[in-house]
């Protein structure tokens, strides 16, 4: 079977924010997910808000009520979703037969989304802090493999935006996020063109600590945070966390 690429066609001659314009209005929607099924397939679906705000908590997830009781049901798999808050768009994909059609997480659960975004144990941000005290399981292993992965195919990216949060109630104020995004500081040294946008949960104030958090300059409002010695500033975004839960 022989195809034709055409390298020459000219749309590649109109700038790439325009190009982007357009696919966006051929393919109906503003953002995608890309995650990954358990066989390893990439699968795109799309993002129905790729800007939700940051105030979130979970409530929003209650449906409406139902005379067969299974409101509570759907609302407790809503809170669970490790899509945090893009919970709609995983129903979406899911109604659409692009995760799987059982209705559960398992076509999610390595799903290190580009809008990358994962609800994890606090385990795994533990671990990421001292990497030598436990053996590596598999998230962590995919975590660390994943700025090597990104370089090797998909050098021209440009943008990266990262989502955080883990399942435990302890406050985030706790994990070491300088140690979490460590294994990206090659990847952002080595790509001028590439952006690392952070999406993290909000700190207490009295828990700051720079040696373990990004933190904006205090004395030049705006001009970003620094991961590790790279020149390039980052861009941090805080969220206040789900405050709603699955329960038992």
């Amino acid at each position: 079977m022989s195809y034709n690429l055409q390298s020459t066609s000219s749309l590649f001659l109109v700038p790439i924010e325009i190009r982007r314009a357009i696919y966006a209005d051929l393919i109906d929607t503003a953002g995608i997910h890309i995650t990954l099924s358990p066989q390893g397939r990439i699968r795109l679906t799309r993002c129905l808000d790729p800007e939700l705000s940051a105030g979130h908590l979970g409530g929003e997830r209650r449906p409406p009520p139902s005379a067969d009781g299974s409101g509570m049901q759907k609302y407790r798999r809503r809170l669970a979703s490790t899509w945090g808050p893009h919970w709609e768009c995983e129903e979406v994909a899911l109604a659409d037969g692009e995760e799987g059609t059982d209705g559960s997480h398992a076509g999610s659960r390595n799903s290190f989304l580009a809008t990358c975004k994962r609800l994890l144990p606090l385990q795994f941000f533990e671990a990421l802090a001292i990497p030598d005290a436990a053996p590596l399981d598999e998230n962590v292993r995919v975590w660390l493999a994943l700025p090597r992965n990104l370089e090797a195919h998909l050098p021209s990216l440009q943008l990266l935006r990262v989502w955080l949060d883990h399942t435990d109630k302890v406050y985030w104020s706790a994990v070491d996020e300088r140690a979490v995004l460590r294994p990206f500081e090659p990847l952002v040294t080595n790509n001028p063109h590439l952006t690392l946008s952070l999406e993290l949960p909000k700190l207490h104030h009295l828990d700051e600590d720079p040696l373990c958090h990004f933190l904006e300059d205090k004395e030049g409002a705006g001009r970003g945070c620094k991961l590790g010695s790279s020149p390039r500033p980052i861009q941090v975004r805080r969220r206040l966390r789900q405050r709603y839960l699955a329960g038992p």
